[in-house]
């Protein structure tokens, strides 16, 4: 599903696919406890890899994990870019919250509230230059590259 440049996600769930690798992120060994990891792992038709695009107002979006019910969280809401992205239940800060950037080749870019949307969401480029099964989610200085892209896959066409 290809939206229009500047319209709203619709509120749906989603996989959420790295531009660069072709992996999903997920929720790591279907883990539901605040603090699991999040990474890059091929498809598995599991609810780890399912997530919900929750609309809160003023482009900003909440991203929930289906298994769990947990936020995707920027730990600590953390301002330092290479702070690891987990699950965590909704505790109101400012890690928790989400902007989108529609890239010009299709792809989507998402920024973290808590670095002033100054930071978006990374693939961690070692080990395996991003290409690695279990390599972890962070927020990391907007650089344009490949490992900072995403393909939303929506679950319902």
């Amino acid at each position: 599903m290809q939206l229009a440049a500047n319209t709203k996600i619709p509120e749906r769930t989603y996989n959420i696919k790295s531009y660069l690798s072709g992996k999903y992120l997920d929720v790591e060994n279907s883990a539901t406890g605040d603090g699991t990891i999040i990474q890059q792992f091929p498809y598995n038709n599991t609810a780890a890899q399912d997530w919900l695009f929750i609309y809160i107002g003023n482009g900003n979006y909440k991203i929930q994990d289906v298994n769990s019910g947990k936020l995707l969280s920027i730990i600590g809401s953390s301002t330092s870019s290479g702070t690891d992205a987990w699950i965590w239940h909704d505790d109101g800060t400012s890690g928790q919250i989400f902007r989108y950037r529609k890239n010009t080749d299709g792809t989507y870019s998402l920024l973290s509230k808590c670095s002033n949307y100054n930071y978006v969401l990374d693939i961690e480029m070692s080990p395996g230059s991003g290409m690695n099964d279990g390599n972890d989610l962070q927020q990391y200085s907007d650089i344009d590259a490949a490992n900072q892209k995403f393909i939303l896959d929506s679950m319902y066409y």
